[in-house]
């Protein structure tokens, strides 16, 4: 078994591939219907979804506990986004969101189960 501890570089990659496939997920749903995503306010997203993964990448988490977390970051990305222009959303904008998250739920639940060597 692979070490969770801090100097882990497969607990940094699990952080990494993490917060950024969800939120460049969450992001890009939002672009495709209509939304603002500004550089910055992407890059701070990133940086926020890096710092909630830390923590949790120290052990598995169960299918459940993970889609609630997309369902969270879809949320964030897109209240983050919309703050500026209350117009946008819609229900093409929540199912985009809800695909994102099933998307995104997949891919990162093939890739555990693929890489059971790293924990």
């Amino acid at each position: 078994m692979v070490s969770t501890s801090v100097r882990s570089p497969w607990r940094l990659a699990r952080t990494a591939a993490g917060a950024t496939l969800s939120t460049a997920t969450a992001i890009a749903v939002h672009l495709s219907t209509g939304g603002i995503v500004t550089p910055l306010t992407a890059t701070v997203l990133i940086v926020v979804a890096a710092g909630i993964a830390w923590p949790l990448t120290s052990r598995r988490v169960s299918t459940s506990q993970l889609l609630g977390l997309l369902v969270l970051c879809q949320g964030l990305v897109h209240a983050v986004a919309s703050a500026g222009d209350p117009t946008v959303g819609g229900l093409p904008m929540l199912a985009a969101h809800g695909v994102a998250t099933v998307m995104t739920l997949l891919v990162l639940n093939f890739l555990a189960s693929w890489n059971d060597f790293i924990w």
